[in-house]
């Protein structure tokens, strides 16, 4: 088997990076210059043609983030899979999700459909209790 390679990008300037006060913002877009930032990534990183897998949290900055920067592995037939484990561990507004359906609305339909599998989202996933809670206990509990 061949060398396996991890590449971990974080997300690019989204509007809650901007100010405190935006922090209340739920589930940020990101700014132009994150899209830039995108853009910059996607002209590059040096393995897009190797991208085998693109994994994101299903927050709408690490989606938009995923798909805009790696557009070759997505024109390639490559879908973003968004795994709830990975959202941000805080329950600032700006650090919680969208509902599945709104996220299904998002990038089900328009320019983006059909390039992320939110399967692994489900009801629950941005509600900041219980398992996912940003305390110590229930963050261990969803670590791998």
């Amino acid at each position: 088997m061949g060398k396996t390679i991890i590449t971990l990008v974080r997300h690019a300037q989204g509007y809650h990076n901007l100010s405190v006060a935006n922090e209340k913002l739920p589930d940020p877009d990101l700014t132009p210059l994150g899209v830039a930032q995108c853009s910059a990534l996607a002209t590059t990183f040096p393995s897009s043609d190797k991208i085998t897998h693109l994994v994101a949290s299903p927050l709408r900055r690490t989606l938009y983030t995923c798909l805009l920067s790696f557009p070759s592995a997505v024109a390639r037939g490559l879908t973003v899979l968004a795994v709830p484990e990975l959202q941000e561990n805080s329950n600032q507004p700006s650090d919680t999700g969208s509902e599945p359906s709104v996220l299904q609305a998002e990038f089900g339909e328009g320019q983006f459909a059909g390039t992320v599998d939110l399967s692994r989202v489900h009801e629950g996933w941005n509600i900041k209790t219980g398992r996912w809670s940003p305390n110590s206990t229930a963050i261990e509990a969803t670590s791998w």
